[in-house]
Parts: C-alpha cells; structure tokens; sequence
C-alpha cells in the first residue's frame, strides 16, 4: 500500500485502523473504475479521490442510521 495513500486516509479519519480498512477499500474500489482514470492526474490522486468518495458515502450513511 503506498504510504502517501495511507497517509491521507489518516488524516481524513484520525484512526489509523479506519484509515487502513478504508484504504484496502479504496484499492479494491479504484481497480473496479480504473477505466475511468484519464491521466489528468497522478493515480495517487485518483486512489485518494476514490477513496474520500467512498468515505464521505459511508460517513453519510452511516449518520442517517443513527
């Protein structure tokens, strides 16, 4: 897992078991859209937007259970 990734997914979380759950997550998530990748990024920035998406979605989600 390239430690920049992980890096960021801390900050964003402040857990680093969330942070590296969510970053499994975002690999397995990037590989599934990598046709969307243009190159008008580094793909680091793309797995780190992938990423974010996905837990903002699970954020939101889980504050409308509660």
């Amino acid at each position: 897992m390239p430690p920049a990734v992980r890096a960021f997914l801390r900050r964003v979380t402040g857990n680093y078991a969330d942070a590296d759950d969510l970053a499994q997550e975002a690999f397995a998530r990037t590989w599934a859209v990598l046709n969307r990748f243009d190159g008008a990024s580094t793909l680091r920035t793309f797995i780190c937007g992938v990423a974010f998406q996905y837990w903002r979605r699970e954020r939101r989600s889980s504050s409308r259970r509660q």
